[in-house]
């Protein structure tokens, strides 16, 4: 078994579609979720490689993801990850937010420039 640095090839399998090709994000994609996915780990190779994976996600900022019987069941990501994601829950779960998301999905939602001629912009 390799370092975090040197991964180790049959620990981790690349993340695919459903027709067997590798996934790539698109450019919006690879933008909102920063590093790729480091790939698929079963729940077996999770806990034979628990340190390594969490040196790769804690120093390289890898993402994995655990499956159990080809299931997504959990992911592994860095501590910045998951306090941003905690923020945003917290974030959304305000009612004006929730307010203002659902005027925006029912096309009630202010213009831009509404919104700028309102703040004097």
């Amino acid at each position: 078994m390799g370092g975090w640095d040197t991964p180790s090839r049959s620990a981790v399998r690349p993340k695919r579609d459903g027709a067997g090709e590798q996934a790539v994000p698109t450019l919006g994609e690879a933008a909102l979720c920063g590093p790729p996915l480091m790939g698929d780990v079963t729940t077996a190779e999770a806990r034979k490689n628990l340190a390594d994976l969490l040196n790769r996600v804690a120093y390289a900022g890898e993402r994995v993801t655990v499956t159990r019987r080809g299931r997504e069941i959990a992911a592994i990501v860095p501590a910045e990850d998951a306090a941003l994601s905690e923020k945003l829950r917290q974030f959304l779960a305000h009612d004006d937010v929730a307010r203002a998301l659902d005027q925006l999905s029912e096309g009630r939602a202010a213009s831009w420039s509404d919104l700028k001629a309102e703040l004097g912009l």
